[in-house]
């Protein structure tokens, strides 16, 4: 949503630019009670005890008064009835709106006593109204797509907003001592964002060989053009550097995690392990009776987008899920336009869910996503 593949894709466009100005309105909005709240924290000196409207200067009492008259107009935008905007999308957008309405009336701002307390209470209010933004944004690229891939079942969760919070939120519903598996580890910034959100108990597999080696002959035109486009993150001099840093992340979580464990019964698995092979090797390294006693619960793929590799990654990944009994979560990074070899491949196995079981795990093929592209199925093994 914004993007160029969604804004110039023809039966997106008039729509797009329609619901983007509405975003856009909330933005700007949003953007410019910032710019006040910091005017008013220039010109009230906070680091004075607390004093009473009437013994600021003239300058703070001013500020604070744009600040009011500024969320009154956040107020009208809230208030506003959708004109010239489909009939099907107004509900998305009046649903944002009463969720902006209600965060500005629980805003402290309108019983705050000093300038101390209302700056902090504008601070807050940009804070949730920028993860609401996010939210609306998400919310609407998946209207967007559903535009067009009318056939397709697309359940939009407010989970907000790296993929680490969506995913540690996905996560929620597992038992406690879950096994998460990260395909396409990169920098390690989502391993570190599960280490911090997700219990101790939860245990985390990092997968990435850290080199790039999908045939060109694999790639679609397209993905041909796009490899191109992102060189810098196939450099091997790149590539070598984030392997160190996600190295890192890992040996700091579990260097944590045996400092809180100390003397705990069961603590001799590490709480995070990082595979430095390939998608398909970390796969079969699972289905190995060697590692029955590591069962995976969730797996998240965000390794190579072409088509091509991330077919192969869910047909091996499912093999993986379908051991044991109970609830798994397949899920994945990047459902969006700007990526096709995904968007195809994962809209294919909510079409065979729907219709029967795919290699002994059952779903019914709703598909569900959240904000930072990230995708999930909800699943079942026979047995």
């Amino acid at each position: 949503f914004g993007e160029p593949s969604y804004m110039m894709a023809r039966p997106l466009q008039e729509p797009s630019d329609r619901l983007y100005k509405s975003w856009e309105e909330l933005q700007g909005l949003a953007g410019q009670l910032l710019v006040l709240g910091e005017r008013a924290t220039t010109v009230c000196d906070r680091q004075r005890p607390l004093r009473r409207w009437t013994q600021e200067n003239y300058a703070c009492r001013r500020s604070i008064v744009d600040l009011q008259s500024q969320v009154q107009r956040l107020q009208r935008w809230a208030s506003m009835d959708e004109i010239g905007v489909d009939i099907d999308s107004r509900p998305i957008l009046a649903q944002h709106r009463a969720a902006v309405y209600a965060l500005l009336n629980t805003s402290a701002l309108s019983v705050a006593t000093s300038a101390t307390f209302a700056v902090a209470s504008i601070f807050e209010l940009c804070r949730s109204l920028a993860k609401r933004l996010e939210i609306l944004r998400w919310h609407l690229t998946y209207f967007l797509l559903q535009l067009v891939l009318q056939d397709a079942k697309i359940h939009y969760h407010e989970y907000c907003c790296t993929s680490g919070e969506v995913l540690a939120s996905v996560a929620g519903s597992l038992q406690t001592n879950a096994t998460l598996v990260e395909v396409g580890v990169e920098t390690g910034s989502t391993s570190a964002e599960l280490f911090e959100l997700l219990p101790q108990s939860v245990r985390l597999v990092g997968v990435d060989p850290f080199v790039y080696d999908v045939p060109e002959d694999d790639l679609s035109t397209w993905e041909k053009d796009q490899r191109k486009m992102l060189s810098m993150r196939y450099d091997a001099d790149w590539l070598e550097g984030i392997a160190k840093a996600a190295e890192a992340i890992y040996a700091n979580a579990n260097a944590a995690d045996r400092a809180g464990t100390a003397g705990a019964a069961g603590a001799s698995m590490p709480r995070g392990q990082l595979w430095k092979m390939t998608s398909l090797e970390a796969a079969k390294r699972f289905s190995n009776s060697d590692h029955s006693d590591l069962p995976a619960d969730l797996v998240f793929i965000d390794s190579d987008h072409s088509e091509a590799a991330v077919s192969k990654d869910i047909a091996a990944w499912l093999r993986v899920l379908s051991r044991g009994r109970g609830r798994r979560i397949l899920s994945g990074h990047d459902f969006t336009l700007m990526f096709p070899g995904v968007l195809t491949t994962v809209l294919r196995l909510s079409a065979d869910l729907r219709t029967a079981s795919v290699q002994g795990l059952r779903g019914t093929g709703k598909l569900h996503v959240a904000a930072n592209a990230v995708w999930w199925f909800e699943l079942e093994t026979d047995h």
